[in-house]
């Protein structure tokens, strides 16, 4: 007769990817492998001895090899963990953002706090992809949110920028009016251009302010500023009218003369009395034209 012993085979497990955070706590490696036997040994990525547990904090991160020993004759059984370490996302600390409609285009990644990690994804105030790029010229405003994913075991990160836009003023386009010095007073606001906003104030060429309308028969010609306070970030916005204001023609004062059939030619521009414009017309007794010159 034969007695014939049959000597169980060890089980190292079955080989395994263990995806770790690198912030996270120690982790037993054993269960990983599903079904080995303890009482095995464990080896490094570099070959050295280890007994564990994994601390993602402090071990390297590679192929840890679980050996267990067989008994003759069965040979011994090795199984592997392949730990990968991923950091945990930083997506950066919240912030807030107030731009002016007319500012330029902004990288919304550069105003979030903190450190954040590259490589997210921006989401608009809808959930909609985006770019970081926002501008606030045609940008919707409202919660812009940044996303870091990651595989597990990590948990994703978000952060938020709150984007507002704050309307830039306006104070129009640059005018001229030109008057005669008897006209009606004329309110200036409107001999600006574009789309003025209203309830802004004026300022005359003295710089001082100024309530209008501009009367010609009172104030002085020159340029009156319009002037619109901006909230910030928005600027102030300021428009001009230059004004100009042309005096009355002045003919002169009425004259006479009695002259000799045989004197000389006579210019009736030197009868005027008063200071007469130059450069008028004269005009006979018969409402032809006439040099001046009797």
């Amino acid at each position: 007769s034969a007695t014939v012993q049959v000597q169980a085979a060890p089980s190292a497990g079955t080989p395994a990817v263990l995806n770790l955070c690198a912030s996270g706590s120690p982790v037993d490696l054993l269960p990983v492998l599903g079904g080995a036997d303890p009482g095995g040994t464990w080896t490094d990525p570099n070959g050295d001895p280890f007994t564990g547990p994994f601390d993602p904090t402090a071990d390297p991160a590679g192929l840890y090899t679980y050996t267990v020993a067989g008994t003759a004759p069965c040979p011994s059984a090795s199984a592997t963990i392949t730990v990968q370490l991923l950091t945990d996302p930083d997506a950066g600390a919240d912030a807030t953002l107030t731009l002016c409609s007319t500012g330029a285009v902004v990288d919304l990644f550069s105003q979030l706090g903190g450190t954040p990690d590259a490589g997210g994804q921006w989401l608009d105030p809808n959930g909609q992809p985006v770019t970081a790029s926002f501008d606030p010229a045609s940008g919707a405003v409202g919660n812009y949110t940044y996303v870091l994913v990651v595989p597990a075991p990590c948990v994703n990160d978000t952060a938020h920028v709150m984007v507002s836009v704050i309307p830039a003023v306006d104070a129009g386009l640059d005018g001229a009016l030109l008057l005669c010095a008897t006209d009606a007073p004329v309110p200036l606001f409107g001999q600006l251009g574009g789309t003025p906003d209203a309830g802004g104030l004026w300022m005359d060429p003295q710089n001082q302010p100024w309530t209008g309308p501009f009367d010609p028969s009172l104030h002085p010609a020159g340029t009156y500023t319009y002037q619109v306070d901006g909230t910030a970030p928005c600027p102030d916005d300021a428009a001009t009218v230059v004004v100009a204001v042309e005096a009355l023609p002045d003919a002169g004062v009425d004259g006479s003369t009695t002259v000799c059939p045989e004197a000389a030619p006579v210019n009736l521009f030197t009868l005027l009395g008063g200071t007469p414009d130059a450069g008028g017309a004269w005009t006979d007794p018969n409402g032809w034209p006439s040099n001046g010159v009797f």
